[in-house]
């Protein structure tokens, strides 16, 4: 059957489903109106959420997200973000006083440079959000510091001059496999406020790895926020995933070192509580990952011998945070998707029963891990 014919016998089921409960199907531009949530993040104390809500922009052409915030306990919730754009991927700070997001709003910082996603950061109680950063090709993703006055960030370094140079003499052009914008770390102290309550203009972000020998990919704070575990390839090419490995830096320097070395990848690393061990995702090594399962490993923090824990676990598994009571990822099962709790020291897997949910993903911890939030669905919502 081709996937037009059974696009088209999908259409005929819901049509004839409709009308034997007549019930109108949606119009075209009813269902490009549609909303949808996703990416719930709870906060530190787990009593309020903030979320993502797509809106339809039909002069721009385009489907655009705000963040709204909601109250666990009443479940009411009000809109936190009314610029034009998008503003996406929210995270509270550790202390629970302060939301960090990205826009491609129109940045007020001069210098901005226009349509690239930068960091901005509001008070939790409600207020205007500050622009952090006007980073050159825009942030890719950030991370709070456990002391919640810096923030770890992942970009593209800037063009180099010699770039710009050919850009200027020849055009723009791209070649393939060679012209890299690799990806880094950079660290961002949070600006202060006096005692008159006046803030300080943010400072410029301090980057923290450099060079053309990796492109990094996800990352994570040690407890005690001396470091940074992360993952990176050789460059930021698809081509290049098998070449991704462990890596730890210092950030009072920028000391790097290499903890994992597998020829398949390595990624998503996550500390231990205690800051000694460092959980992440692997290929084990596999010649043959690009279709074998991947599994979660455990190393120490200052590299040793891995040790792979969910080899009797027969999903993918997506490392989520490493809690007191094991490590959290959530996996696909047959036709459902859950959460999961290992214990890292028996290899012992865990479902989490979420009752009415067969679906569940996006999942975020309070700072207790005593409350999640998530996004979920069942067989008729």
């Amino acid at each position: 059957m081709t996937r037009r014919a059974a696009t088209l016998l999908l259409w005929i089921a819901c049509a004839a489903g409709c009308a034997a409960q007549n019930i109108k199907a949606p119009t075209i531009d009813q269902s490009l109106e549609m909303r949808s949530v996703s990416s719930p993040k709870i906060a530190p104390d787990g009593r309020h959420v903030v979320y993502e809500e797509s809106r339809t922009n039909w002069e721009a052409d385009a489907f655009e997200n705000d963040l709204w915030l909601a109250d666990v306990v009443t479940g009411e919730s009000h809109l936190l973000t009314t610029a034009a754009k998008s503003s996406t991927d929210a995270a509270w700070s550790q202390d629970g006083k302060w939301i960090a997001f990205l826009s491609d709003r129109v940045a007020p910082l001069a210098g901005s440079p226009a349509g690239k996603r930068q960091l901005y950061v509001m008070p939790a109680n409600g207020g205007e959000a500050q622009q952090m950063t006007k980073m050159e090709n825009g942030v890719s993703s950030f991370e709070w510091a456990p002391d919640s006055k810096r923030i770890g960030l992942a970009a593209e370094a800037p063009e180099s001059k010699a770039m710009k140079d050919r850009k200027e003499t020849f055009g723009d052009y791209h070649v393939i496999h060679a012209d890299y914008q690799m990806a880094h770390l950079w660290v961002l102290d949070l600006p202060t406020t006096d005692a008159a309550g006046r803030t300080s203009a943010p400072a410029e972000p301090r980057l923290l790895t450099a060079g053309e020998d990796f492109s990094v990919g996800s990352y994570s704070w040690a407890p005690d926020g001396a470091r940074i575990a992360f993952s990176a390839q050789r460059d930021p090419d698809l081509i290049s995933g098998f070449s991704s490995d462990i890596y730890t830096v210092v950030v009072a320097d920028g000391t790097v070192k290499k903890i994992v070395d597998t020829p398949a990848p390595d990624n998503d690393p996550k500390w231990s509580p205690d800051g000694k061990q460092i959980a992440y995702v692997t290929a084990g090594g596999s010649e043959y990952f690009f279709y074998t399962n991947r599994h979660i490993a455990v190393v120490p923090a200052e590299g040793g011998a891995p040790r792979v824990l969910t080899t009797s676990f027969d999903e993918d598994t997506n490392l989520l945070r490493w809690g007191p009571e094991g490590i959290y990822f959530s996996a696909l099962q047959k036709t459902s998707s859950g959460l999961f709790v290992l214990d890292a020291k028996t290899g012992m897997v865990q479902r989490i029963n979420l009752p009415g949910t067969d679906n569940a993903s996006a999942f975020s911890f309070s700072k207790d891990f005593k409350s999640v939030a998530y996004r979920g669905a069942g067989p008729n919502q």
